[in-house]
């Protein structure tokens, strides 16, 4: 009865007619908040809002220089490190984006509780401005022109729908449990190396591979694999299993956040 309630049709497809009216009758507070959220956090700096562009870049460059040069990472049987950076570059964008917005996603309540405090404040965007920052930041990477542009599409929506499903769960949850932020720490942490993002599917244990094929993070990985390398990794049905997993995680996570939102005052 749980698991029905949870993939219900009517009850998703509302989430997401709720979400897309709320977007729209806030997209110009949701723009302003957005564009905050990349200017303020760096504010005084010397090169400012491109740190939000810079650090991910970055953060991407040290990944592929450890695990080409000195882990000697390889793309199957291909002894190429050009080969194995695009490789790894193409996952490790939505990966660090993912990462910067689900981990400030925790917070998103808690640090605006000024704001959500006020009555006509429409806390639904607070976790949505952290969506699209991490986003447009993260997605920077991607300084390539993809191989097959029709390929991105999916991926890209796949990517913001779990995201912002993920971000709604972890900003409503995290105002009652305050370590959340600490577990979330640990799990990212931990999941790069659980995922394909860093070496091709085949290499990773049997057990490992087995789990990629119902993975939302595996399967968006394969998804800008795909879209941006080519088809160098074996399942095809990740642009199928992708939009769908991710809109149902997006419903949850939007239902999870409405649900719990008439107490964010009292916890706060």
């Amino acid at each position: 009865m749980f698991l029905l309630r949870i993939l219900s049709p009517v009850a998703n497809l509302s989430a997401l007619t709720g979400a897309a009216g709320l977007v729209v009758r806030h997209r110009g507070l949701v723009a302003a908040l957005t564009s905050r959220e990349l200017t303020d956090r760096y504010a005084g700096q010397m090169l400012g809002a491109a740190w939000a562009i810079i650090s991910p870049l970055l953060t991407m460059l040290i990944y592929v220089l450890v695990f080409t040069f000195i882990f000697r990472g390889r793309l199957g049987e291909i002894e190429n490190t050009t080969a194995f950076t695009a490789y790894a570059l193409a996952g490790l964008a939505p990966w660090v984006s993912f990462t910067e917005g689900a981990s400030r996603a925790v917070g998103a309540i808690t640090g605006n509780s000024n704001l959500v405090k006020q009555i006509v404040f429409p806390v639904e965007v607070l976790p949505l401005k952290i969506v699209l920052a991490a986003g447009a930041a993260g997605m920077s990477g991607l300084l390539d022109v993809p191989r097959f542009l029709l390929l991105i599409v999916p991926a890209v929506l796949g990517y913001f729908f779990f995201l912002a499903g993920v971000s709604y769960f972890l900003a409503s949850v995290g105002v009652f449990f305050r370590d959340m932020k600490d577990i979330v720490a640990f799990i990212l942490g931990v999941g790069l190396f659980l995922n394909p993002i860093l070496y091709p599917p085949g290499a990773a244990p049997p057990w490992l591979e087995a789990t990629f094929a119902y993975n939302p993070i595996a399967n968006i990985v394969f998804c800008f694999h795909h879209a941006i390398v080519g088809p160098v990794d074996p399942p095809n049905y990740s642009l199928i299993f992708l939009p769908i997993v991710s809109i149902i995680f997006f419903a949850l996570g939007w239902r999870t956040f409405q649900l719990l939102k008439p107490s964010f005052g009292n916890a706060l």
